[in-house]
């Protein structure tokens, strides 16, 4: 893995670049009604259809690729990931704290650093399930972890600054979406 890089755990079926959630209209769906579960204001039913190039907000067939930018979602929570986990020597920082040693069961949070040592590994399981091995001599930081719209969009973002990572994510979520 390189120095520097992201990984976006999703648990809706969408593709998923950096800074948008492409959403798949189901049955029933129209701009309405997904701007109203999803986005943070009505104003943007015009935006989503001006960027998706829909003729008919009302009628959009089931299938359809709908791009949507992460900004306008509503962020219904901020989550934590929690260490299932642990071998060896493997530290915390924390913003405005001392650094301590990771324990199985800590919650982890958006912010939080993580280093590792000679052999030395951690597991972390994320909200969606996923899990994340942070391999010896490895430092990460956990950028983001939060869900997105009414459905459960998992937007989870690690910078991994030095060192190698396995994860494992679920084919569907909880929700069976």
């Amino acid at each position: 893995l390189e120095k520097c890089c992201g990984l976006l755990l999703m648990a809706l079926s969408v593709a998923v670049a950096a800074e948008e959630w492409v959403y798949t209209v189901r049955p029933g769906d129209n701009l309405w009604n997904l701007t109203e579960r999803h986005l943070k204001s009505m104003e943007y039913v015009q935006e989503l259809q001006k960027i998706n190039n829909i003729r008919n907000p009302y009628v959009i067939p089931p299938g359809t690729h709908l791009r949507i930018p992460i900004a306008w979602t509503k962020m219904l929570d901020e989550v934590s990931a929690q260490v299932i986990s642990v071998h060896g020597t493997v530290m915390l920082q924390r913003e405005g704290q001392q650094s301590v040693p990771i324990k199985m069961g800590m919650q982890l949070l958006a912010g939080d650093e993580i280093r590792t040592v000679d052999d030395a590994f951690v597991t972390i399981e994320f909200a969606d399930k996923s899990l994340l091995r942070v391999q010896e001599n490895t430092q990460l930081r956990l950028e983001n972890m939060r869900i997105l719209g009414d459905q459960g969009l998992f937007d989870t973002l690690i910078d991994l600054r030095e060192g190698r990572t396995e994860s494992s994510v679920p084919s569907k979520s909880e929700k069976g979406i």
